[in-house]
């Protein structure tokens, strides 16, 4: 990442043409977004309500972060994608699923993936 984000929160969720597109703001207008191809599943949560969740959590790899630690992280162990294999056919558990998570203060986005989202920052 070439600029530094004191935070970043939602600013739009949109789900089209089988792509799911996350509008990611600094507060004081949006900077990017964040485009999931395919998606295989998505849950959006409070954070207040998911911070034992989202703390237990071993990332995989981060690929932004603020400076408050909000951020876009990855993981290959969490809850809703352990859920997630367990009512899948194996055929579709052939390729590497994991978790993407869009973390803000205030919201969090976590996605079931099998590639990396695309970002475009502006």
């Amino acid at each position: 990442m070439h600029r530094s984000l004191k935070s970043i929160l939602l600013s739009k969720l949109e789900f089209e043409n089988g792509e799911l597109e996350v509008l990611i703001n600094d507060g004081a207008g949006v900077v990017g977004s964040v485009r999931f191809e395919y998606p295989r599943a998505f849950r959006v949560f409070a954070e207040s309500d998911g911070y034992n969740y989202l703390n237990n959590l071993e990332i995989s790899e981060t690929i932004l972060e603020a400076e408050d630690t909000s951020g876009i992280f990855t993981s290959e162990s969490s809850g809703f994608l352990e859920e997630y294999k367990k009512t899948t056919p194996n055929s579709r558990l052939d390729i590497r699923n994991y978790s993407c998570f869009v973390v803000t203060p205030d919201q969090c986005v976590e996605v079931i993936v099998f590639e990396n989202p695309i970002m475009i920052l502006r």
